[in-house]
């Protein structure tokens, strides 16, 4: 089973415009995930400390593709 924070790599990386964007909430990718938003969270502020992910208020952007590939397979 892949971990939470490769669950939430590889639905950025689905959900990923051509600019990098992100639509959608916390609670949407929860949804889609079947986790609950502070498991979201939480692997988002992984991404965001490693510099793989944006965030803003109200916003995501994915600052680094290749990183996010590496991490779709964690266990």
């Amino acid at each position: 089973s892949l971990s939470p924070r490769a669950r939430v790599a590889r639905i950025l990386l689905r959900l990923a415009r051509q600019d990098g964007s992100v639509p959608g909430s916390q609670e949407d990718l929860g949804r889609l995930l079947g986790m609950t938003r502070s498991s979201v969270r939480r692997a988002l502020a992984s991404l965001i400390e490693i510099g793989a992910v944006e965030s803003g208020y109200g916003r995501l952007s994915v600052r680094d593709r290749a990183g996010l590939e590496r991490l779709t397979h964690e266990a």
